[in-house]
């Protein structure tokens, strides 16, 4: 009987813990505070600053749709700031001119905005 019940516990804690590190982690920022998020390139790009154009799309727990400019951060990477006064879920998903480029084109994501607790009235406000 003691068997059972710690071979239960056993299964119950080992499924706990793998679901908890098989799940991917949405990123979180506060309101009106920038998030960074990097993407990198699975292709060289000879000359990727003058070549390579990459936007990310978030679409707002609303529907709104907003394009960001993604800058090239040297090497294979590639990197978008985002900041929104919107609490929830963001979504998005990347545009590149490079579309062969599965690092950098057609990639999808989300972003959880919380409320802000900051003391500064801006952070809390937004502008």
């Amino acid at each position: 009987m003691l068997g059972h019940a710690f071979t239960a516990l056993f299964t119950a804690l080992f499924t706990a813990l793998f679901m908890r590190s098989a799940t991917a982690q949405v990123p979180t920022t506060a309101a009106n505070q920038p998030a960074e998020i990097t993407f990198t390139a699975q292709q060289p790009h000879a000359d990727a600053f003058a070549t390579v154009e990459l936007d990310v799309v978030f679409r707002t727990p609303d529907g709104a749709e907003l394009r960001v400019p993604a800058f090239w951060a040297g090497g294979d990477r590639w990197k978008a700031r985002y900041a929104s006064p919107a609490v929830g879920v963001h979504r998005f998903r990347t545009e590149c001119s490079a579309r062969d480029d599965a690092g950098l084109h057609a990639r999808e994501g989300s972003i959880e905005v919380t409320p802000s607790t900051s003391a500064n009235a801006l952070l809390r406000h937004g502008p």
